[in-house]
C-alpha cells in the first residue's frame, strides 16, 4: 500500500475534539428528531389499523437488520481504526453488506410468508418490498462503520442524517 492511501493519524486539539463531539451529538439528536417526525406522520396517515399492517411489514427487516450483519460492522470499524487504506475496506464492506443483505432478505421473506396473519395477507407484497431493502441498509451500515473507524465523522454524521431524513422528506 502506498503512502497516499494510508489514513493519516489525526492530531487534533481539545477545541477540535469538542467541536466534533458537538457535531456528532447534534447528528444523533437530529436523527432522533427525524425518527420522531416519521412516527407522527405514520400515525396520522395510517390510523390504527394501518399501523398494524405497517408493523407486520417492517417487523422482520427491523429485527434482522443488525442481527444479519453478525457483528461485522464492529470489525470494519476496528480495521479502519488501525489506519488501513479505506478504499479496499469500503469495497469489502459493500460486498459483505450485499451478501448479508441478500441472506437477510431471504430470511425475512420466509418469515413473512409463514407468520403474516391471514386477515392481512394482502400486505404480503409490501412486506416483501420492505424485506428487499435489506441489502441496501446493510451495505450502508457496513460502509458507515468504515467511516466511523476512520474517524471521518463529517461523512459519518451526514450519512446518518440523510438516512434518517429520507422517509419524512
Amino acid at each position: 500500500m502506498d503512502d497516499k492511501e494510508r489514513v493519516p493519524k489525526q492530531e487534533v486539539g481539545k477545541a477540535s475534539r469538542f467541536l466534533g463531539f458537538l457535531l456528532t451529538l447534534s447528528a444523533s439528536v437530529g436523527t432522533f428528531g427525524f425518527f420522531a417526525i416519521q412516527g407522527v406522520l405514520l400515525a396520522r396517515i395510517l390510523g390504527p389499523s394501518g399501523r398494524g399492517v405497517f408493523a407486520a411489514c417492517v417487523v422482520f427487516p427491523q429485527a434482522l437488520l443488525w442481527v444479519g450483519l453478525l457483528g461485522a460492522s464492529e470489525l470494519f470499524a476496528g480495521f479502519a481504526a488501525e489506519g488501513k487504506s479505506p478504499s479496499p475496506l469500503r469495497r469489502s464492506a459493500v460486498l459483505y453488506g450485499l451478501t448479508a443483505g441478500i441472506i437477510s432478505t431471504i430470511c425475512c421473506i420466509i418469515l413473512d410468508v409463514f407468520t403474516i396473519p391471514a386477515e392481512i395477507m394482502s400486505a404480503l407484497p409490501l412486506a416483501i418490498l420492505c424485506a428487499c431493502t435489506m441489502p441496501f441498509q446493510q451495505i450502508r451500515l457496513s460502509v458507515l462503520a468504515v467511516d466511523h473507524g476512520n474517524r471521518n465523522l463529517a461523512r459519518y454524521n451526514k450519512s446518518r442524517l440523510i438516512a434518517a431524513a429520507a422517509f419524512p422528506t
